[in-house]
């Protein structure tokens, strides 16, 4: 009889020293409700920060490979109208070599080519070098062609290198987000794990209402 008497308060001074134990705990994750809901609410913002960050990165690297498109488009554009342009200026060459060798053929007011009459021989020789001074409609329009779009391609180009610096800053700007969530997610879950030992229903809305109620069973 005596020693279960003994037992049985033994059992008692043991939960009583639980219990204080609990009830300290408790009280300590009390004074810490404030910091860990701070923490919980960052870790939802960082969450957010990840998640709109991320959807940040896929829209410019989207944007990026639309632009790179039309850069590459431009280019060879570009060296088509250089490839056009030559041609037609080795054209012009070849065709004021002719008019100067015909000009050396000229002896009299008779076009040696047509067998056309004019005024005078001078005047005939002033038109000849006239057209060999002119450059054809052709080369002119393909000059204008490719530096409007040298123009564009150069916007394109800075639009480009502008977007491949900012992918660089989101993708370091995702590996630090990450890294921070992953550091706040650490610090909640050392609460938690206080909290159920504590034997705590984790509820983030009403955190207080919840330790009370666990300090007075």
């Amino acid at each position: 009889m005596k020693k279960a008497i003994e037992e049985t308060v033994d059992n008692i001074k043991s939960e009583i020293k639980t219990a204080e134990n609990n009830l300290r705990e408790l009280t300590n994750l009390e004074k810490d409700t404030d910091n860990w809901q701070a923490i919980v609410n960052h870790q939802k913002e960082l969450k957010l920060e990840l998640k709109r960050t991320e959807q940040q990165f896929i829209n410019m690297k989207n944007e990026f490979r639309t632009k790179k498109d039309e850069l590459n488009v431009a280019i060879v554009t570009q060296n088509k109208l250089i490839k056009n342009i030559a041609n037609l200026q080795q054209s012009q060459s070849e065709l004021q070599t002719l008019l100067d060798n015909i000009e050396r053929h000229i002896f009299n007011n008779i076009c040696p080519v047509c067998g056309t009459l004019h005024k005078s021989r001078e005047e005939l020789v002033e038109k000849l070098r006239l057209q060999r001074g002119i450059q054809s409609m052709e080369i002119q329009d393909g000059l204008k062609l490719f530096e409007d779009e040298k123009v564009k391609a150069d916007e394109l180009k800075r639009q480009v290198d502008d977007m491949e610096l900012k992918i660089k800053q989101l993708e370091q700007k995702i590996k630090e987000v990450q890294k921070e969530l992953f550091d706040t997610e650490k610090r909640v879950g050392t609460y938690e794990e206080r909290a159920n030992l504590l034997n705590i229903s984790i509820n983030y809305d009403n955190l207080m209402v919840v330790i009370d109620s666990r300090k007075k069973s």
